[in-house]
């Protein structure tokens, strides 16, 4: 029986292809709830690299007042860049983030105060405080898809005089 069970196992071995060597186990998948607490985390850091390292270069965003954005560069232009730039001492508030899969929902209030021009307005000086509805698809450790639902009128009460 003994004779069996060696063979048996020096059978499986060749058939695993084990040359003696050590294999990596693959990488865990990512943790998302871990991500995206993080992500708040790096954006309120203004670290803008850090920040750009969050998003997948391709990625595709809808965002309340500004429609569908492709591709990080439009991101960065249409929305990152001038809302980090008019809201310089912006900060994020996080209330909850619930996660499905790769799929995690944040309930967030971004915080500012408008000191730079922002759609062609001009800074008021008036704090907008934003509650926010993020929907964000994760993968391999950044953002592919995301959505951020809020009420437009309080924007434009921000940023007008």
């Amino acid at each position: 029986m003994r004779t069996f069970l060696c063979l048996g196992l020096a059978a499986c071995l060749l058939a695993c292809g084990d040359d003696g060597e050590e294999t990596e186990a693959p990488p865990p998948p990512p943790d998302v709830k871990a991500f995206m607490e993080n992500y708040f985390v790096v954006f309120d850091s203004y670290d803008k690299n850090a920040i750009v390292a969050l998003y997948d270069p391709a990625v595709t965003a809808d965002i309340s007042g500004l429609g569908m954005l492709s591709g990080f560069e439009e991101v960065r232009a249409e929305w990152l860049d001038p809302f980090t730039s008019a809201f310089p001492d912006y900060t994020h508030t996080v209330n909850s983030i619930t996660v499905e899969g790769q799929h995690a929902t944040a309930d967030f209030v971004f915080r500012g105060t408008h000191q730079a021009e922002l759609l062609g307005n001009p800074p008021t000086g008036k704090e907008l405080v934003l509650p926010i509805i993020g929907n964000y698809d994760v993968a391999d450790n950044e953002v592919v898809n995301f959505t951020l639902e809020y009420d437009v009128a309080i924007v434009v009460a921000a940023i007008t005089p």
